[in-house]
């Protein structure tokens, strides 16, 4: 049985995807690179949504992170408080000592393969979150489909469930690669929330390698 975790193909960024690298798609690959060495503290998001993030996000905003790193520390320094969630041992201790050094509180949570079952886990986890206590989700690690899902009952009237490399995901007519382009190409594990989003007002944000989207919870 293939692991949950598999659900996020990473393998999809891989070089072997050669038919993806026209004239277009490497100049954005180049502009996204450039970007990255200007800016090496800013979140893993596309450019337009780190903007919109930034003028959205309030000192006030309780928010919620699958998936922790340069996101963490920039979403830590200008809210009230962050819960993130991290699946990588290594990469928690790592960023633990990180945290710890630039003096940045957060709830930080590690969930592994377990003998319950990593889907399991964060379920539970997530479960313990209070409804409609949460401003602004950030979906860029775990289980998405899950975390997702389960999220959209935390968020609050009004708060916002953000999705990277939702095109992964949701179908678009964006030019990224390995996009979903119709509804019965979403995944089983994200039909769900789909199905909840679909109705939401969004703002879908790209790069030309990736995307963002901003849903709205009504």
């Amino acid at each position: 049985m293939t692991s949950t975790k598999a659900i996020d193909n990473y393998d999809r960024w891989s070089l072997r995807l050669r038919s993806h690298w026209t004239p277009t798609y490497i100049k954005s690959r180049i502009q996204e690179y450039l970007f990255r060495k200007k800016h090496p503290d800013l979140p893993w998001l596309t450019p337009q949504a780190i903007d919109i993030l930034a003028t959205l996000l309030s000192s006030r905003d309780r928010v919620l992170e699958f998936g922790s790193g340069r996101s963490s520390l920039w979403l830590a320094k200008r809210c009230h408080s962050l819960i993130s969630y991290e699946d990588n041992r290594e990469w928690y201790t790592l960023m633990l000592q990180k945290f710890s050094s630039e003096g940045i509180g957060i709830d930080y949570r590690l969930i592994e393969d377990s003998t319950d079952g990593y889907s399991v886990s964060f379920s539970n986890s997530i479960d313990n979150i209070e409804d409609n206590s949460i401003d602004i989700c950030l979906v860029d690690g775990g289980p998405r489909g899950l975390c997702a899902l389960k999220s959209i009952p935390k968020i609050k009237t009004g708060g916002i469930l953000v999705i990277d490399n939702v095109n992964w995901f949701l179908p678009s007519e964006t030019k990224s690669p390995s996009s979903v382009r119709t509804e019965s190409e979403v995944a089983v594990e994200f039909r769900g929330v789909y199905e909840i989003i679909r109705s939401w007002r969004y703002v879908w944000t790209s790069n030309g390698v990736t995307d963002t989207a901003f849903y709205f919870k009504p």
